[in-house]
């Protein structure tokens, strides 16, 4: 009885979890599409902080992948919006090749080289 207990909680938990997840994906794909929209539309400074906030929150929510992805992001639009960004963009990604671990740090890398 206890254990059909304990496998019932480990399932409803997983279920929970894998949901959260799902969620959590399903957010990014809503904000990139709101990005590519920008994109179309030419409303590239937009674009941008609306990428600052995917970064943001991919910070907070510890998801590499999509900070690697909003930081590609944050460097093509800088490129387009600001003057004298290559620097800027330089300094940008060797901050977060310091902060990275590996695999994100091989993939900053070679988007640094």
């Amino acid at each position: 009885m206890c254990l059909k207990k304990l496998f019932l909680v480990i399932f409803l938990l997983t279920g929970i979890t894998s949901t959260n997840m799902a969620q959590v994906k399903n957010d990014y794909a809503a904000n990139w599409k709101k990005v590519e929209a920008l994109e179309k539309k030419g409303l590239t400074k937009t674009a941008l902080q609306e990428v600052l906030v995917i970064y943001n929150l991919a910070i907070k929510d510890n998801q590499d992948a999509q900070q690697i992805k909003a930081s590609m992001y944050q460097v093509k639009y800088r490129n387009m919006v600001e003057e004298d960004s290559h620097e800027n963009n330089i300094f940008f990604v060797d901050t977060l090749i310091a902060k990275a671990k590996a695999p994100a740090k091989n993939i900053l890398q070679s988007m640094q080289a």
